[in-house]
C-alpha cells in the first residue's frame, strides 16, 4: 500500500513516522557511530514497534506469557523495567498503543464482550499506568478503539459507540490522564463517520491535522462516483476543530480509471503532508504546504 504526506501550514520541526515490523530482541545502539550493543530480551510472542523517547529511553508493548506488559530500558542501560497492563489478554482483544517524545504513554483496548465498553489507561513520563477509564455513555457499548498522544500530553482516541444497526464513529479529546471530552467531527459526512486516507496526526501546539475521504455514488446504474477529499485542523491542545477544507475532487469509474481509493496521508509535525496512491495503474505523489 503506497505511504503518503501533505501540509496544513505550520511551522515547527518535522518528525516523520514510519513502521517496521515489531520485534522482541531489540538492540541498542551505542553512542555515535558505535556498534550494536548485544540483544536484549524483553518479552516474548509478537508485540508492536519499539519507540525511542527524548530521553533515550526505548519502550515496548508485549507480554511476559501470562499477561500483557510495557518494559522499558534507560539510554545506557541494561536494566528492563516493566509496567503490568490491568486485565488485558494481549492475544485476544484489539487495541491501541501509542507514547510520546516526552515519555508519556496512552493504552486502549476494546472489550471482550458484547455490551463492554473500551477502557483506556495513560501514564506520565517516568511511570507506570494509572485506572482504566471507560469511554462511551453508560449502557452503550463500545469497540474499535484508537488512542493518539500529542508531544505536550493531549489524548485523543476514537472508537465506535452503539449497537450495530445504530453504531457511529466517536472522537474526544483533553489531557493526560483524565478522561476525554467528546468533539464534534469539524465536516462531512455527518453521520456515518469512518474516514479512509489515514490517521490524524498532531501537530505543533497538540493541534490535530486531519485529512479525510468521502465517496458519493453519482449514478448507481453505470456505476460512478464522486471521490472528494478534505481537511482540517483543531486548535491549540486539540481543542476542538476549525474550518474544514475541500483538498480534492475526482470521479471515479468503469469509464474513468482515475480514483483516490487506497491513497495514503503521511503528516510531519510542521503540519507538511505528502500523499500517494495508485491511479490507472500508475502510482502518484502529491504534496501540500
Amino acid at each position: 500500500m503506497p505511504t503518503t504526506l501533505v501540509r496544513l501550514g505550520d511551522r515547527g520541526a518535522r518528525n516523520w513516522v514510519s513502521g517496521f515490523a515489531a520485534m522482541v530482541l531489540v538492540a541498542v545502539a551505542a553512542p555515535g557511530a558505535q556498534a550494536w550493543d548485544r540483544p536484549l530480551r524483553i518479552g516474548f510472542g509478537a508485540g508492536t514497534t519499539p519507540r525511542v523517547d527524548t530521553h533515550g529511553t526505548t519502550r515496548w508493548l508485549g507480554n511476559d506469557r501470562r499477561s500483557a506488559l510495557m518494559a522499558s530500558v534507560r539510554s545506557g542501560s541494561r536494566r528492563i523495567r516493566r509496567c503490568h497492563v490491568p486485565p488485558f489478554d494481549a492475544t485476544g482483544l484489539d487495541y491501541s498503543w501509542t507514547t510520546n517524545p516526552a515519555g508519556a504513554m496512552a493504552f486502549s483496548w476494546d472489550p471482550d464482550t458484547a455490551n463492554g465498553r473500551v477502557k483506556l489507561i495513560s501514564a506520565r513520563p517516568g511511570h507506570c499506568f494509572g485506572r482504566p477509564i471507560a469511554l462511551g455513555r453508560r449502557k452503550a457499548p463500545t469497540r474499535r478503539g484508537s488512542v493518539l498522544l500529542g508531544p505536550l500530553g493531549t489524548v485523543l482516541a476514537t472508537w465506535t459507540e452503539g449497537a450495530d444497526d445504530k453504531s457511529h464513529r466517536v472522537l474526544a479529546t483533553g489531557p493526560l490522564g483524565r478522561k476525554p471530552v467528546r468533539r464534534r467531527f469539524p465536516g462531512p459526512p455527518r453521520r456515518g463517520f469512518d474516514p479512509g486516507g489515514g490517521s490524524p496526526a498532531f501537530i505543533d501546539g497538540d493541534r490535530i491535522a486531519w485529512t479525510w475521504f468521502t465517496i458519493k455514488t453519482l449514478d448507481p446504474d453505470v456505476p460512478s462516483y464522486l471521490e472528494q477529499l478534505w481537511g482540517a485542523i483543531g486548535d491549540r491542545k486539540a481543542r476542538g476543530f476549525g474550518r474544514f477544507l475541500k483538498l480534492a475532487s475526482v470521479v471515479s469509474g468503469p469509464d474513468e480509471p482515475h480514483s483516490m481509493q487506497g491513497a495514503r496521508v503521511l503528516t510531519d509535525r510542521s503540519g507538511d503532508q505528502v500523499m500517494g496512491w495508485l491511479d490507472g495503474g500508475s502510482f502518484l505523489v502529491a504534496r501540500r504546504r
